[in-house]
């Protein structure tokens, strides 16, 4: 959540398109489907995963592994 809300842009698109408010950004750092709303917004834009990861040096498949341990993340894997 710092990290998109580091970027104007992407902090800008993420409350636009949730509909959360910068005040959610501070107080909903413990809400688990806060988190998860935050994770499906990162993972929704491919160059958005691949400079996250490159920021904090993670492998590109750890936000969707992240994901999965958020609610809504049992999503089943079809492959």
């Amino acid at each position: 959540v710092n990290w998109i809300a580091s970027d104007e842009s992407l902090l800008l698109r993420f409350l636009s398109i949730s509909g959360a408010t910068q005040g959610d950004m501070c107080n909903k750092l413990s809400d688990p489907e806060f988190l998860a709303s935050a994770m499906e917004f990162l993972l929704f834009d491919e160059q958005t995963v691949i400079a996250f990861c490159e920021a904090f040096g993670y492998a590109p498949h750890a936000p969707l592994q992240a994901r999965s341990l958020l609610p809504g993340g049992d999503v089943p894997h079809w492959t």
